[in-house]
């Protein structure tokens, strides 16, 4: 990094009003060229936007550039931050051009001009301007080297052994370090840490052994111990199968029978299983067995005991003889199950008949029921 000669500055005025070499660009000023399209003919093309750039301009195309063999004309002071470092070199009483340093390229290059003064935070001294320039790479390599004493091969040694010490080693067992040495300075003793054995995350004392578990015995192909096979019958998968109904396909013939084989089953179930009765409620009948005992209370109480006698009315020879109720009706429960048992028939065989209409599409209801009884008398005939 050096300061910048007049040669440089020179040979761009040489080029200024025509087109500049692309070697003395710097690289934004070029990428600006490049993505806006611009050419020497443009007015954007030497100068980036700002408030005096048509004052900016018209002084470059009116003032006088100083010649080669008065360099003494040429003021020069310095920019810098963390990240640039720019040359302000003033070559008239009211214009300037601004340098940038190529970090890449290692020189320097044009990248704008303005007018006078210089910038107020500007050095006179280059050797200022670059104590506060950094470089992009923020970690410079070091001129010296980190000596770490003792044998690299003893070191790994000494980690891997750590850990096959296994249980006999007691609790206050020392690890293996590195040997100090007093000559690191701060830096070297930070990185002269990563050569010593570290132990687990929250202690320094190697993580434990793995437990090794004894394999499983394998069976040999010549052994005869050949494990007990487990068979389930097929029954048991379709022990929770649930006919899914879907319209648009009617269910086939062995679905029809299985259903009705479930609904047969059903009814037999109802059969054979009285209706249940809350056990809180009282009887409606009488489930003792009937005495003739004349001291024994009958359950069955007359009306004609409770309220009075009513009179009979003159029988119309038009209307029948209507008899009184003067007391309970007595139901026949042997009737009932009977007339239960023809209910859920009948049920079922209504069901039985829209399920099979499903798969009919659409047709005649008389028709359907016609055919329908043919069938179950077909069916009841091949008993």
């Amino acid at each position: 990094m050096e300061e910048i000669s007049a040669g440089i500055v020179f040979r761009l005025l040489d080029h200024i009003s025509d087109e500049i070499p692309v070697n003395l660009i710097s690289k934004p000023l070029l990428q600006r060229h490049h993505f806006l399209g611009l050419t020497p003919d443009d007015s954007e093309y030497l100068i980036w936007p700002s408030g005096n750039q048509s004052h900016v301009l018209q002084l470059l195309s009116t003032e006088p550039f100083p010649s080669q063999e008065h360099t003494e004309h040429l003021s020069v002071h310095y920019t810098a931050d963390k990240e640039h470092l720019l040359a302000h070199v003033r070559i008239t009483p009211e214009l300037r051009l601004v340098f940038l340093w190529d970090m890449d390229h290692k020189d320097w290059r044009y990248h704008n001009v303005d007018t006078m003064p210089f910038p107020i935070n500007s050095y006179s001294n280059f050797n200022d301007a670059v104590a506060v320039y950094s470089p992009d790479d923020f970690l410079q390599e070091q001129s010296h080297e980190v000596h770490v004493s003792g044998d690299q091969d003893e070191g790994d040694d000494s980690y891997w052994n750590a850990y096959s010490q296994g249980d006999d080693q007691d609790s206050n067992g020392h690890l293996p370090t590195a040997k100090s040495n007093d000559n690191l300075n701060s830096e070297d003793a930070y990185w002269a840490r990563y050569s010593t054995v570290q132990g687990t995350a929250d202690s320094t004392i190697p993580s434990p052994l793995p437990i090794h578990r004894k394999p499983a015995q394998s069976i040999s192909a010549d052994s005869n111990q050949i494990p007990d096979r487990i068979i389930i019958p097929p029954d048991d998968f379709l022990a929770n199968h649930v006919d899914l109904y879907n319209p648009l396909e009617p269910p086939s013939p062995e679905a029809l029978s299985r259903r009705l084989e479930a609904l047969s089953a059903l009814a037999s179930t109802q059969l054979s299983q009285p209706p249940s009765r809350d056990p809180s409620s009282p009887p409606l009948f009488d489930e003792s067995p009937e005495t003739s005992d004349s001291d024994t209370a009958s359950p069955h109480i007359s009306l004609s005991e409770v309220t009075p006698p009513v009179q009979p009315e003159p029988e119309m020879e038009s209307s029948p003889p209507k008899p009184v109720a003067d007391e309970f009706v007595v139901v026949n429960a042997e009737e009932d199950q009977e007339d239960q048992a023809q209910q859920v028939l009948q049920d079922n065989i209504k069901n039985l008949y829209k399920l099979w209409r499903l798969g009919r599409g659409k047709s005649c209801p008389e028709a359907d029921k016609k055919l329908f009884l043919q069938n179950v008398q077909r069916a009841l005939e091949d008993l």
